[in-house]
């Protein structure tokens, strides 16, 4: 299963910008709804952590991002967000 977390204040993923991916790894395939834990943390270093857990076998699989180029800046989330101001609906 992959997963893939995020920057952004997007509704639509599209609209994000990926910061780091992982995959967790079953025997077999699992279903749609199959029982994933995912939990973030962020820390004072301005480092994310995710974690997914497999809740039935207990495999985990840990993701850590630090802070590096590539990413939005300053002026991109600025203008991200003058973007969604226009957009909301009152």
């Amino acid at each position: 299963m992959d997963f893939v977390v995020l920057q952004g204040e997007d509704r639509d993923p599209e609209n994000c910008v990926a910061i780091g991916e992982t995959k967790l790894l079953f025997e077999r395939p699992v279903h749609k709804g199959y029982p994933v834990e995912v939990t973030y943390e962020y820390d004072a270093n301005m480092m994310i952590h995710a974690y997914m857990e497999d809740k039935k076998t207990g495999r985990r699989a840990e993701l850590h991002i630090s802070q590096r180029g590539g990413r939005l800046t300053d002026s991109e989330v600025a203008e991200k967000k003058r973007l969604m101001d226009r957009m909301r609906v009152d």
